[in-house]
């Protein structure tokens, strides 16, 4: 089954993997820029080595997706909730947007939007929403190996989170390990991969634990995506009643008495 759908997709044209150079490569071991400004929700500029004092989750992402980063933000806010280290001492949190047109308001909006689950015992200052001008921008992005492409309406762009060391250095990518289409899904990473990241990346070491396919946010759906996905479906269901009815006869054809000559 799993087979014929594949096929059915492919036939369709329905793909996760956009075309050209979009996507990630993997620059562990490297260091991202010292020069690098960002300016956080609040209107303060600094450098962003400055706020990776200890193991970090970076996050990239642009404040006025409607499509998968919004699940990436949630699924990394529950990822928070349910990890066995101390944000205020053994990791924080970092997401940067790579869209130069947002400000700090849409970082104040989303800080709200996403630190609120987390409760008043989770500490404010653990999880930095910031944005950054166009130069710093791609001085990061070239650093983490992240490509991404301006569209009409927003961008296409890879969905990783990047484990980075205090002083900077890159110690692992970690891709999402779970997905459903649909904004009230968060996008869901592994804990023990991430708590295994942290605690290399407090001793300074890259961590290369397996790795899942890479999943893109894309500004719309691609063309035919849903009438693609409905037909898969009903193909699937089709599949499975085929396969039933084959069963069905089978066992009665070993039931059936056999005829005397």
């Amino acid at each position: 089954m799993g087979l014929l759908l594949f096929l059915i997709g492919s036939a369709l044209g329905l793909g996760t993997e956009p075309a050209g150079t979009i996507g990630v490569v993997e620059k562990t071991g490297q260091t991202i820029p010292s020069d690098v400004r960002c300016v956080n929700d609040r209107g303060q500029e600094f450098r962003l080595l400055d706020l990776v004092d200890r193991p970090t989750i970076l996050s990239l992402v642009y404040y006025s997706c409607e499509h998968i980063c919004p699940q990436l933000l949630s699924g990394l806010g529950q990822l928070i909730q349910s990890l066995g280290l101390d944000a205020k001492r053994d990791y924080r949190v970092i997401t940067l947007s790579f869209d130069s047109e947002d400000t700090g308001r849409e970082a104040a909006l989303a800080r709200r939007n996403y630190t609120k689950p987390l409760g008043s015992g989770f500490p404010e200052e653990a999880w930095s929403f910031l944005v950054a001008a166009q130069g710093d921008i791609e001085k990061l992005t070239d650093a983490l190996g992240f490509s991404y492409q301006k569209e009409e309406h927003g961008f296409t762009h890879p969905v990783i989170l990047a484990i980075i060391a205090p002083g900077g250095k890159i110690c692992r990518y970690v891709y999402a390990s779970k997905y459903h289409y649909g904004v009230g899904y968060p996008v869901t990473f592994s804990k023990v991969d991430i708590e295994q990241s942290l605690r290399a990346a407090a001793r300074g070491e890259i961590y290369g634990g397996a790795s899942s396919p890479l999943l893109f946010c894309f500004p719309h759906e691609p063309e035919g995506q849903v009438e693609s996905l409905r037909l898969m479906r009903i193909a699937g269901w089709g599949t499975l009643v085929g396969l039933a009815f084959l069963f069905v006869y089978l066992v009665a054809g070993r039931k059936r008495p056999k005829e005397s000559r």
